[in-house]
């Protein structure tokens, strides 16, 4: 009995709204169901973009800095390979990263 009077009590309330009110709240609901849907598609869509451009810049970074960085390993100037990586050219893929860890097995 308690679910009857509950269902009829929701119907004499939703009938007593104008119809307009009806289609207003169903049209409000899709505009918000379907804009939250493409937000998170969105979301998730450029995650995935960033984190592959990520991934490209930092191979592309790495060997960027092995090749311009054999010669003073070889040569055990260290100073210099420090000067480099404090100020790199502005035109190599290592200009805009603020930092580096290097790891040598020795």
């Amino acid at each position: 009995m308690n679910i009857q009077r509950l269902s009829q009590r929701i119907w004499d309330i939703a009938g007593g709204v104008s119809i307009r009110a009806k289609i207003l709240g169903i049209v409000l609901g899709l505009v918000i169901l379907l804009g939250m849907g493409v937000t998170i598609q969105a979301r998730y869509a450029l995650t995935g973009t960033m984190n592959a451009q990520l991934e490209e810049q930092s191979v592309s970074a790495s060997r960027d800095l092995a090749a311009r960085s054999t010669d003073q390993f070889c040569s055990t100037i260290y100073l210099g390979f420090t000067i480099f990586l404090m100020k790199p050219p502005p035109t190599t893929p290592i200009s805009d990263m603020h930092f580096w860890l290097i790891h040598a097995d020795r």
